[in-house]
Parts: structure tokens; sequence; C-alpha cells
């Protein structure tokens, strides 16, 4: 029933199935107690026409500097959460004191005022736009760091899976990037009262959401200009302009000219070639689905656009025999419709 009644709420504002992720299930006093605090805040202080909140005095739950979030997550309608959360706690007396199943990540107000700078609108502007202030918000609850806490001051990296289905990059030091590659730095974590920390944390930035599709983001690289191009005369970029997802192990423009080279060809030449031949070249580099880094499935294989199995060493390896090879840097890029990975060898023509 608990999850019924969030899938309601949400469904009309065209999100992500949140059923996707099994850790809203059994959610219990994080967005409770946020909702709670938005709901006092919205009375005590009115939404402002495109002016940093100045609320006479702070909030009971959350430091002043987060007063846009308050706003913004009473206004999007998500307090439903919390009423969820608190019905899970009644069904499960004590239910309060146990780690929630996920994290938030709330930026500051300074932080918002910087993205409406950069999306040229007014805070009033962005709260009419109830599914684009619903996703960006989404995008800053982590849905799988309970068992691996976020720490400012961890050493490790990974990637983070936030509610809008958007994937952050934890780095070393406390910096989050965003499907942007927009980076945050996380702040100290909320009081106790939020539950057993770390449970939220202030960052400086407001996280964005991929809005280039897969064939923008590849004009945008340089180094990927070749691959771009022999997308674009293979008569495949039109599939990528779908919604997908899709995924795509781009060669770099070097990898690219070593592949020339295997068909004794130089790169532009390559380039020239009819589209039925490049499109089943380029179709080995094609892939359904979005597969980031950590979702591969190593030790198995991937089919291709053009049905070959590409083989997928189990120690994370691309290929197999000596001429696999890792992704390179610059992989797990975000794009609207799926994931851009990088190579910096040409994937042999041989194979299966």
């Amino acid at each position: 029933m608990m999850m019924s009644n969030l899938m309601n709420e949400l469904s009309a504002s065209s999100l992500p199935a949140l059923s996707a992720f099994p850790g809203l299930r059994g959610s219990t006093t994080l967005l409770s107690r946020f909702a709670a605090s938005a709901c006092v805040a919205s009375r005590a202080r009115p939404v402002s026409q495109g002016k940093p909140s100045t609320p006479s005095q702070p909030s009971a739950a959350l430091p002043a500097p987060q007063g846009r979030w308050e706003q913004a997550l009473m206004l999007s309608g998500l307090t439903r959460l919390g009423r969820l959360g608190q019905s899970c706690q009644a069904a499960r007396p004590g239910a309060g004191g146990s780690p929630s199943p996920f994290h938030l990540l709330v930026p500051s107000d300074t932080a918002f005022e910087s993205l409406l700078r950069d999306w040229q609108l007014s805070w009033v502007d962005l709260c009419a736009d109830l599914p684009r202030l619903r996703h960006l918000l989404l995008g800053h609850v982590v849905m799988d760091a309970q068992d691996t806490p976020i720490l400012a001051g961890s050493s490790e990296a990974r990637l983070l899976r936030c509610a809008n289905g958007s994937v952050l990059k934890l780095q070393a030091g406390g910096i989050v990037c965003d499907a942007q590659d927009g980076q945050a730095r996380l702040r100290q974590p909320f009081p106790a009262r939020f539950g057993v920390l770390p449970q939220a944390m202030s960052i400086d930035r407001v996280l964005r959401p991929a809005e280039q599709g897969l064939m923008e983001l590849l004009a945008s690289k340089p180094e990927l200009s070749h691959f771009h191009v022999a997308l674009q005369t293979s008569g495949l970029s039109h599939w990528l302009q779908g919604s997908g997802p899709f995924t795509l192990l781009a060669p770099s423009n070097s990898a690219w000219a070593q592949l020339a080279q295997q068909l004794d060809l130089s790169s532009t030449s390559l380039l020239a070639q009819p589209p039925s031949l490049l499109q089943n070249i380029v179709g080995r580099y094609v892939f359904a689905g979005r597969w980031m880094s950590d979702e591969l499935p190593w030790g198995h294989g991937l089919v291709a656009s053009n049905g070959e199995r590409l083989p997928l060493s189990a120690l994370g390896l691309i290929g197999q025999g000596p001429d696999a090879q890792a992704l390179a840097s610059g992989s797990d890029q975000q794009a609207r419709n799926g994931v851009l990975h990088r190579l910096d060898q040409p994937l042999l023509l041989s194979a299966r």
C-alpha cells in the first residue's frame, strides 16, 4: 500500500519509476522530518519572485541557508514521502532509530541562486515547472548509500544512483560530480535529530541531470570526432537520437586511426566508405541499454547493434586475449538517452 500511494503521487509527473529502487521500501524518518519542516517554513515564508529567501528566523528543522530546499520540497508535492515514512514507523515500533535507506544531498540557498542565474529563471518560474522541479530534487536522493555511507573526507571513489535515474560520481576529498560533470563539495552533515548519520549532507552546488542527447554529447568531444562523423555517415545517428537508452563504447580518434590501419585505410578514407560498411563497423560499438561501468555484465558479454557479441572479462576488461582493454579515462559520461564510454584502442574485427 505504501509503494502504491507513492507511485500514484509521482506517476502524474512523468518521473522515472521509483519501483526500480528497492531502498524506497520501508523508508522511515528522514524525508518525513524534511517534509514537516517544509510545511512549517512555507507558512512563515512566502515564495519570492526570483530573490533570495530572507527568513526572519532559522527553520526549526533545517539551517537557514537551506530555505530554498524546504520551499521546493513542499511545492513539488514530495511531502507525501514524509507521510509514508510516518505510517511505516507506526507499523514498526522503534523504526525511527534505524538507518534510512537513502541519503539526501541538500543544496544551499546560494547554490540554488547560482542555478537560477545559469538557467536564466526566476525562483517562481522554476517552482511553476513541477515535473522539472521534482526531477531536479530527486536527483539529490541517493538510493544506494546505506551500506557505505557518504562521508565528506572519504578517499573512496564510486558511483551513486539517484531517485531520478541519474548517477553521481563520488570522488576523493568529498567531491560529487553530477551528470554534466559539475562538481559539488560535501559540507557538514545535518544534526543527529534527522536520524542516524550520515543521512543528509549539505552541498554547495545544485546537482544537474543530463540535458544533452548522445549525439550532442559526442559532438562536444573533439577527441571523438571521427566516431561522431562515422555514426552520422552510417545513418545510426538517427537511431541514437531516440529515447533509448543506449550505451556507446566510443573509440578515440587515435583508436579510429588504428582501426583504419587494420583495413589498410587512412582515418579519413575510412570515413568515406559506403554507409552500409560503416554501419557494420560502428555498430560494433553501440549497445542497447544504459550500462554504467559498474553495471556492465563483467564475466559475460553484450550483443552489439550489428549482432556481434562483445566479451567482457571478469577482471573488468573489454574484449578478450592480449588485446583486451580497460575503459579509458572519461568514461561514464551521461546523456539524456544513455551513457558514453571511451576506448583508447579499437575492438578487434574478429571479436565474437
